[in-house]
């Protein structure tokens, strides 16, 4: 006989052809009363050989709305994984790169 637990286990819906997935290294914010939303992209730079030197390169990858609620437990459950990263880890610094070749 199924435990209590086990009968309450959430049922997870992949949807057709498997879960999203999507790389992103820049993120912005913007929000309504209702709900955040999260607009990730990806930064690059385009070669310096194109007319006009090298340009920034922004695409956008995913929009993610949340409520506010969910905004917030997001960031609790991102503090709980990031302090447990660092206590392992070290602290994460952010890293320089430089704008040109020598």
């Amino acid at each position: 006989m199924a435990s209590d637990l086990e009968k309450n286990q959430p049922i997870v819906v992949e949807r057709d052809g498997g879960v999203f997935y999507t790389y992103a290294n820049r993120v912005d914010l913007d929000w309504t009363a209702h709900d955040i939303r999260l607009r990730f992209s990806e930064r690059s730079l385009l070669p310096r050989d194109r007319p006009g030197g090298a340009k920034e390169r922004i695409e956008e990858r995913a929009s993610i709305a949340l409520s506010w609620s969910q905004a917030k437990a997001l960031r609790d459950l991102l503090d709980l994984a990031l302090d447990h990263y660092e206590k392992l880890n070290g602290p994460i610094i952010n890293p320089r790169v430089p704008r040109s070749l020598p």
